[in-house]
């Protein structure tokens, strides 16, 4: 941001924005781990004008609360202690909406395997993701997927095992427990080397007669046409076709949340950069907002460097959707006090209402981070 933009937004009147700006944080599994870490969070963060806690209640494919389908996590050494649970009571009593984080397709990122029998990886590997190597995740050490660009096991989307069981998973956890939002996460691919499970092939070869290997191999070769095909047709068609995988896993969690008697938001974390969203994870969440299949979306933009967070925004707004939809995500792991100062002035000179950190550890770590925020706010109009 250049010296003359700041100024500019610090003479225009001040405004008790916080009155009218909804702040939410997320909160990592990490602090979830104990009562007291938990009372310190909500007494902190009600204290603060945090109006929603975004907590993570599934990490790697296990449980932050009592569950019949998953394992519990690893976290948690208190055999009896359920920490949804217990947020859930201690936020209420502060008015703060919880949203249940959940993280979908990635499923574990550790070396060693989950030590549960009931956990999917050791259950069920062949629901992994296979990538255009044809090397599937749940066969794989941690140390191999890191080497070939991907950051963990992920399950396949296109497998209906897998989302019919994601999506008990998070039916179980509306049915028993008072959770005001729901919180996707890692929802979409790895990367674009992914997914060529047999599955997926199959109803591709159905429909469009050409398996995706093939598409893959020409692309790798150079080539746009074979045998007199225009290759880049069907590359584009496959493309879709991922991007539609996910976008119908969402569309039937939202009618599944709809047909809900109470009223659950649903939203997710997203890549910031659009284009790259959509070409390269296959994650389409501008249609996803467009369509309504989602409340609100969570752009995760936390880039350092102010042009670039800058550049992020401008492209959200040219896509011209609803403000309410939007909640601006704002790193704070990677940023100093002025610059969470700077990014949340940013964002609301912009027109975005809703704002998001990343992370609540960050704000343990530096509390004159909310100060800051207040300062932000309380200059802008």
């Amino acid at each position: 941001m250049t010296a003359l933009f700041l100024s500019t937004i610090l003479r225009i009147t001040p405004l008790h924005a916080q009155e009218t700006t909804r702040l939410g944080i997320w909160v990592v599994r990490d602090q979830l781990t104990s009562t007291a870490k938990i009372d310190r969070m909500i007494a902190q963060l009600s204290a603060e004008g945090v109006s929603d806690i975004f907590v993570q209640v599934r990490g790697r494919g296990d449980a932050l609360y009592a569950s019949e389908l998953v394992p519990f996590s690893e976290l948690i050494t208190e055999k009896y202690f359920d920490p949804l649970r217990y947020v859930l009571r201690k936020a209420h009593e502060k008015n703060l909406r919880v949203h249940a984080w959940m993280n979908m397709f990635l499923l574990w990122s550790a070396e060693d395997p989950p030590r549960s029998y009931r956990h999917i990886l050791n259950r069920y590997p062949e629901w992994t993701g296979i990538n255009v190597a044809d090397r599937q995740d749940g066969f794989c050490k941690r140390s191999e997927l890191l080497a070939s660009g991907t950051e963990g096991v992920f399950l396949s989307p296109f497998l209906p095992d897998v989302t019919e069981h994601l999506k008990a998973v998070i039916e179980e956890v509306i049915e028993n427990y008072e959770v005001d939002g729901i919180h996707l996460d890692y929802v979409r691919y790895p990367n674009d080397l992914y997914d060529y499970n047999e599955y997926g092939r199959a109803k591709f070869r159905e429909e469009f007669g050409i398996d995706p290997f093939e598409i893959r191999r020409v692309a790798r070769d150079s080539a746009s046409v074979s045998n007199g095909v225009d290759m880049g047709v069907y590359s584009a068609a496959w493309d879709q076709f991922r991007r539609d995988a996910i976008s119908d896993f969402l569309r039937q969690v939202k009618l599944m949340l709809v047909k809900n008697p109470r009223t659950i938001a649903l939203s997710a974390a997203v890549k910031p950069d659009i284009d790259r969203a959509a070409d390269y994870y296959f994650q389409d969440w501008v249609s996803w907002v467009r369509n309504g299949w989602i409340d609100m979306v969570m752009p995760m933009n936390y880039v350092r460097s102010t042009n670039g967070y800058e550049a992020n925004i401008q492209s959200i707004l040219a896509r011209e959707l609803a403000p309410e939809k939007v909640w601006m995500g704002i790193g704070a792991y990677n940023e100093t006090r002025l610059g969470i100062m700077t990014k949340t002035m940013v964002a609301r000179y912009r027109g975005f209402r809703q704002l998001i950190y990343f992370s609540y550890e960050s704000f343990l770590e530096n509390p004159e981070y909310f100060s800051a925020i207040r300062e932000a706010l309380n200059t802008y109009h």
